[in-house]
């Protein structure tokens, strides 16, 4: 053989072998590029939720809060436009009744202070 035809092979096994390799790279890199999008959709998505939690959140406000009887607690809620939002849970014991209606009372006296206007 040759020695330039040799060259030309050795050169043309080394530039197979680089080029393997960097394919190789370029799928990591695609394959990592394409797991930092769908995580960033999900932080993206998080991110609307919490701004329209705040926003509802902060509409809510203005709501008068209102207690509703749960199984063995009672909840302070108010209004807002997709529904209503949590403001405390109170739970008490369904077999004692005296512990309901002090948490029964309890529970309206902090939706009643919550309805307070300054």
């Amino acid at each position: 053989m040759k020695k330039s035809n040799l060259l030309t092979t050795a050169a043309a096994v080394m530039l197979f072998a680089a080029n393997k390799r960097l394919i190789k790279s370029l799928r990591k890199a695609s394959d990592s590029l394409k797991e930092t999008n769908e995580q960033l959709k999900v932080v993206c998505k998080e991110n609307e939720d919490l701004r329209n939690f705040k926003d509802e959140y902060l509409d809510s406000i203005n709501n008068p809060a209102t207690v509703v009887e749960g199984q063995g607690q009672f909840s302070v809620f108010r209004e807002c436009r997709s529904g209503r939002i949590l403001v405390a849970n109170y739970f008490f014991n369904p077999s004692d009744p005296d512990d309901r209606e002090y948490i029964r009372i309890h529970a309206e006296e902090v939706a009643e202070k919550l309805n307070e206007r300054p």
